[in-house]
């Protein structure tokens, strides 16, 4: 796989005190540790407004214009196939896999969807909302921004489905959990949320479809739309959903994929190669159309193999 080179420009916020470059890069971009960012500044990777930085102890301030002329950088493969389920000039709905993140971030940047729908497009595309790498199922964008901006109202309103496998046998019917969700500070794992008196309210509801072995399908109706929201609150009431790294069993499990990937001994622990979540249906009201739309994605293959296998 070839390696591509990659150049990143950030503006220093004016809520950022005067602080060293290195730290700075590290707490900001921290896919690289900060000696590593002390490498790459003394390479003469690094400019400030436009001049070179060598120093890794320079200081920046609110306002600096700083501009990383990248690294080789290889992508790692993901599925890049995707269903259309609506597109018209000023949107597309499209149906995606559980291996390919939403938009650039971290190493990926050719490798998303939103780089593969460009091309599809032949224009910009800008998502309307989000989804994991690893939840297959329905995402909108929008082709331009005037159409994202009109869509912001409707796309908070929508009413959204998605299915899950979970450990356990759920025994009722029926969650209804209003637990609200902020940082996680007693992980190890810092971009972990959990449940947080002082956080974001969030609601979702949670109804039995059937068990099977050691596991249960659910559908799980998001009402608010937080960050890993139906993750976090299976999580807290006891069934977290197969095969999650983050949320699931073990939040360790997390940290040794990003450690050395998904490799047997790992997947052997987690049961599933990714987090067995599907965004099932997306009901929303389109602003030009004038008009309600309801689109659905059927459950993947390897979601309908998994529960096949152990329904035998």
């Amino acid at each position: 796989m070839d390696a591509i080179k990659r150049t990143t420009s950030a503006t220093v916020s004016d809520i950022i005190d005067s602080v060293r470059l290195d730290l700075y890069l590290a707490r900001r971009f921290n896919y690289l540790s900060r000696s590593q960012w002390q490498d790459e500044i003394k390479s003469g990777k690094i400019s400030i407004n436009g001049a070179p930085a060598h120093r890794p102890h320079r200081m920046v301030s609110p306002g600096d214009t700083l501009l990383y002329h990248g690294r080789d950088i290889i992508e790692p493969p993901v599925d890049r196939d995707f269903t259309v389920l609506y597109e018209d000039e000023n949107l597309i709905a499209v149906s995606k896999s559980g291996n390919i993140p939403t938009h650039p971030s971290g190493r990926f940047f050719n490798n998303t969807l939103s780089m593969v729908l460009q091309d599809h497009c032949r224009c910009a595309v800008y998502p309307l909302h989000r989804l994991d790498r690893e939840t297959s199922g329905i995402i909108l964008f929008a082709k331009n921004t005037g159409f994202a901006s009109a869509m912001h109202t409707h796309i908070k309103n929508a009413a959204k489905s998605y299915i899950a496998i979970v450990h356990g046998n759920m025994p009722d019917s029926a969650y209804r959990i209003s637990s609200p969700i902020g940082n996680d500070s007693s992980s190890t794992v810092r971009k972990k949320r959990g449940i947080d008196n002082s956080g974001e309210t969030a609601l979702t509801v949670i109804r039995r479809l059937f068990c099977f072995g050691d596991y249960t399908l659910v559908k799980a109706l998001p009402e608010t739309g937080r960050l890993h929201q139906i993750r976090v609150h299976l999580h807290h009431c006891g069934y977290p959903i197969l095969g999650d790294k983050l949320y699931g069993l073990d939040d360790t499990f997390y940290l040794e994929f990003i450690d050395r990937g998904l490799d047997d001994e790992l997947l052997g622990k987690l049961k599933f190669h990714r987090s067995a979540l599907h965004s099932r249906s997306y009901r929303f009201y389109h602003p030009l159309l004038k008009k309600t739309l309801l689109l659905k994605s059927p459950l993947p293959g390897d979601i309908k193999s998994f529960i096949s296998a152990g329904r035998q």
